[in-house]
């Protein structure tokens, strides 16, 4: 029983893993308003946001994840080691 208990619990840590990815900046266009990540898809960044976007520089790692309330803005994205986070959503 015990066994199984930590399975769920090793299931339960994959998903938080899958939850949060790790993607590395490559550009940042349109003056703050589309962030370009190394594998070329982009993200469309909350107009709210940019200003904070804008400064974000090139080879920084991102932590990307849904946001359970949704909206057009649907994803979070945390600037690796700082408490910068803004909203946004795949182009």
């Amino acid at each position: 029983m015990d066994d199984e208990n930590d399975i769920d619990d090793e299931e339960e840590g994959e998903e938080l893993d899958e939850e949060i990815q790790e993607v590395t900046l490559i550009d940042v266009e349109e003056d703050g308003e589309i962030l370009v990540l190394m594998d070329r898809s982009r993200l469309q960044v909350s107009p709210a946001d940019i200003s904070t976007a804008l400064l974000w520089l090139p080879m920084s790692t991102l932590e990307v994840s849904q946001l359970e309330e949704g909206g057009v803005f649907d994803l979070s994205v945390i600037l690796e080691g700082t408490d910068q986070q803004i909203r946004a959503r795949w182009e």
